[in-house]
């Protein structure tokens, strides 16, 4: 693990509050990606996300792949995205639907990340309501989880989870 580790509760904090401040400022939130690399080098980039689950993988694995081309072996990556999100204990079919359509759902702010081997994650979900102009009024965060072992090895991050290479 790096000494410096992007997986850090301060490192997901300062991610977390800068996109609180845009989303304040601007309205909405840019989807980042922070890579981690092997050379101790760190990148941040715009991601583009696609409209689909199954597009917005084989981005993330094309990305992955373009990475190492490039000589860069990721080490640890984090994802900040503004999305929607459905508390299951208040929607049993919350899985039927994807949370953008369905009528239970939450806005929020999402950070997750992991590293190579899949044994270090963090997590954050911050939702979000607004006011009558459309300004975020800050709910308390319903998970967070900062550079915790994971029991399993590469549990599953979400689309992140695509950029690092099955062995």
């Amino acid at each position: 693990m790096f000494e410096n580790s992007i997986l850090t509760k301060q490192s997901i904090e300062t991610i977390l509050a800068t996109a609180r401040r845009n989303l304040e400022t601007d309205g909405g939130v840019c989807s980042v990606l922070f890579v981690q690399l092997a050379s101790g080098q760190r990148e941040a980039r715009l991601v583009t996300l696609p409209a689909t689950s199954e597009e917005k993988r084989t981005y993330f694995a094309a990305l992955g792949r373009a990475l190492r081309q490039e000589g860069k072996l990721i080490q640890e990556a984090v994802l900040v995205s503004e999305g929607w999100f459905v508390r299951t204990n208040e929607a049993p079919d919350a899985f039927k639907t994807p949370p953008s359509q369905h009528p239970l759902r939450q806005e929020a702010i999402t950070v997750i990340g992991r590293n190579a081997s899949g044994t270090r994650v963090s997590s954050v979900v911050q939702p979000f309501t607004r006011d009558g102009e459309n300004k975020p009024i800050w709910c308390q965060p319903i998970f967070a989880s900062y550079n915790e072992a994971s029991d399993k090895g590469y549990q599953l991050c979400g689309l992140i989870d695509n950029l690092f290479p099955l062995f």
